[in-house]
């Protein structure tokens, strides 16, 4: 019997393809969804984020507090163990919204990070964060 109904529903192709594009849709959100999570949660994103907070200038373009803007994927690729990362992300503040890069190393043999590149880009402004 319910052989029959299974049977019966997927001679309908357009139940069969919505059925389809819905399993696909919530696959490729819960992928994209991981991913994001493991380039803005863990350390190296922290450690950035408070940086920002606590930099005098960046806080001043901005305002406080400065908050990543998960509405705006962040790209880019973070190697905590390899020691390597190339992160671009949005960032908002009570003044401004901007857009932070950030490319570096960790320092070998310890948990410090060097960083190539770490600019803030607000509105006609470009801060070199050091």
């Amino acid at each position: 019997m319910a052989t029959q109904k299974i049977g019966r529903l997927l001679q309908q192709p357009a139940l069969v393809g919505t059925l389809l594009l819905s399993g696909l849709g919530f696959w490729y959100y819960q992928i994209n969804k991981s991913v994001q999570n493991q380039l803005t949660h863990n350390t190296l994103f922290r450690g950035i984020m408070y940086h920002l907070n606590q930099h005098q200038e960046a806080s001043q373009l901005l305002g406080l507090p400065i908050k990543h803007n998960e509405l705006v994927p962040a790209k880019g690729h973070c190697n905590v163990i390899k020691g390597d990362a190339d992160l671009e992300f949005t960032v908002t503040g009570s003044l401004s919204e901007a857009i932070v890069q950030f490319k570096g190393n960790r320092v070998k043999n310890s948990d410090f990070w060097q960083s190539s590149v770490f600019t803030v880009k607000a509105k006609d402004q470009e801060l070199r964060i050091e």
